[in-house]
């Protein structure tokens, strides 16, 4: 283990991996905190889920990398997950 992470982020970011979303996960908490990679995942879940239009795709700054993590609890929601107490600062 090159990492200090534990068995549900490493199996989280193993199953992220594996949908051919072309991910490369190394660290969730560094990989996923410009919304990126959790917006694929919802929109590979729920295709349209994600409305691409809003997101940045390249966050240069804080609030858009936060913007994106918003968009990202938006689409959670939209697909079904119960995403409660959680906002895009909070990723």
């Amino acid at each position: 283990r090159l990492f200090n992470d534990s068995r549900e982020e490493r199996a989280l970011r193993m199953w992220m991996a594996s949908l051919g979303l072309g991910l490369v996960l190394t660290n969730l908490f560094e990989d996923c905190r410009d919304g990126l990679p959790l917006l694929a995942v919802c929109d590979f879940l729920q295709p349209g889920a994600v409305s691409w239009e809003s997101v940045s795709l390249s966050p240069s700054s804080i609030y858009e990398r936060v913007g994106n993590c918003n968009a990202a609890v938006d689409a959670a929601k939209r697909i079904g997950l119960h995403v409660i107490g959680i906002g895009g600062k909070d990723i």
